[in-house]
């Protein structure tokens, strides 16, 4: 587009240029590669109704919030029926004390890590997934109840 000029693209440069950028191409370097502005390319993928990069991503994070919402209440439920499973008293009197002490300290650390996920203060994370020390004393504090309106 030297001088200003309009050159005319053709639909299928249009369509090629927009595909790279959509593979994950810049627009960037796809303008470069077909002769043309950023802006160009930021035209055609808006004339062709495809959404940004972007609105991609966003719509991307805003699925997995929503499917890690689904999990978590599943996995909530779950440990809601265990809880109320191991309340029973015939079947705690046939539990030996060691399986007993695992069943919760592994209940008690994952309610841990939850709330301090919920908090959103928690410690760091080191790579191999325990929390600082790897003991409940890295829970963190609990957040404050919601207050009634």
């Amino acid at each position: 587009m030297a001088g200003g000029r309009r050159n005319a693209v053709d639909a299928e440069t249009k369509a090629a240029a927009v595909g790279e950028v959509l593979s994950g191409e810049s627009v960037t370097a796809t303008a470069k590669k077909y002769g043309v502005t950023r802006r160009a390319i930021q035209y055609w993928r808006a004339e062709a109704g495809v959404p940004s990069r972007a609105t991609l991503q966003t719509n991307e994070r805003d699925y997995i919030r929503r499917r890690l919402v689904e999990h978590t209440n599943a996995n909530l439920d779950a440990l809601a029926a265990i809880a109320k499973h191991v309340q029973e008293p015939a079947w705690l009197l046939k539990q030996n004390a060691h399986d007993l002490a695992i069943l919760y300290g592994v209940i008690f650390d994952k309610l841990s890590r939850l709330a301090v996920a919920i908090a959103g203060d928690g410690p760091e994370q080191p790579e191999d997934g325990r929390g600082a020390g790897g003991s409940a004393r890295s829970v963190g504090r609990l957040p404050a109840p919601p207050q009634a309106s």
